[in-house]
């Protein structure tokens, strides 16, 4: 048990090292998103959805909130939270865009969403430059954004969109008047996650696939 604690303790520290590494190199850029810093202007995009549709960021200024999630058909965390992104969708509608990115093919992304009910969510198609300009290298990711297009909140790992309790429906309250949700309607399934799982699921999405 000792031995495979420190295993994880050196994997989290390693992921940690190469996290600081990459958003050092993003930051000197200029041109994308320092994970570390919000209230910074979201920077805009234009992308295909799966419905047809073209999707521009900018449009939802000064109209509403958007929650923005990175995300990919072979993550765990990811599929995990997909339901509770398409409840929230769906209750939300009218008050805050909800708009997720994949880097995944159109066909696959659509089998998914198709077998597992996932009628709500809006999926756009990225060919990774807005995962760069968003500084996504793990995921999944979420950023909460305010009606005057800035970054308000970002999460680097999977939550569940419906919890009265968790950072999205909190950080929505002061941005949307009676958005907190019922109590109850989290999923179930991320309820019964423990800090191990959540803690290895988080280093391994963390960890570039391309090492």
């Amino acid at each position: 048990a000792g031995g495979a604690a420190a295993g994880l303790l050196t994997g989290s520290y390693i992921t940690y090292l190469w996290q600081e590494f990459r958003h050092h190199y993003a930051d000197r850029r200029g041109d994308g998103v320092d994970s570390r810093t919000t209230r910074q202007l979201a920077p805009d995009f234009r992308l295909s959805g799966l419905d047809g549709k073209v999707y521009q960021l900018s449009d939802y200024k000064g109209k509403m909130p958007v929650v923005l999630n990175f995300w990919e058909t072979w993550c765990a965390p990811c599929r995990d939270e997909l339901p509770t992104i398409d409840q929230f969708t769906r209750e939300f509608d009218g008050r805050v865009a909800t708009l997720t990115i994949t880097r995944d093919q159109n066909e696959n992304t659509a089998r998914y969403i198709k077998e597992n009910n996932l009628s709500s969510i809006i999926t756009l198609i990225d060919d990774s430059s807005t995962f760069e300009r968003y500084n996504v290298y793990g995921i999944p990711n979420t950023f909460i954004i305010d009606a005057e297009g800035k970054l308000v909140k970002r999460i680097n790992y999977g939550t569940d969109f419906m919890d009265p309790h968790g950072l999205v429906i909190q950080t929505l309250n002061s941005l949307v008047p009676g958005s907190t949700s019922k109590p109850g309607s989290q999923n179930p399934e991320m309820d019964r996650r423990d800090l191990g799982r959540r803690v290895v699921s988080y280093v391994h999405n963390m960890v570039p696939q391309n090492l």
